[in-house]
């Protein structure tokens, strides 16, 4: 997770339900990035949204306002096998 890519609110502290981990089902675009990844199992807590101009482009974001440490334990949970 790159530090922009998450919006945290500063009143709480807490990551927003708006920003998260950016995602392309293009694989050509993630190719500069090292790779696409297929994602075979998202945990309970995080979504993946449809985000930007792009309709390939998506983020994985928090379901509801959570700490930015438990933010990264549930992106840590996400099972990916190599995509084609």
């Amino acid at each position: 997770m790159k530090p922009n890519e998450i919006k945290i609110d500063p009143k709480t502290g807490m990551v927003k339900t708006t920003h998260g981990v950016s995602l392309d089902v293009n694989p050509d675009t993630v190719s500069k990035f090292g790779g696409a990844c297929r994602i075979d199992s998202l945990p309970d807590g995080l979504r993946i949204i449809q985000r930007g101009s792009r309709a390939e482009h998506y983020e994985i974001v928090p379901a509801y306002n959570m700490p930015l440490d438990q933010f990264q334990k549930l992106l840590n949970q996400i099972i990916v096998s190599p995509g084609k």
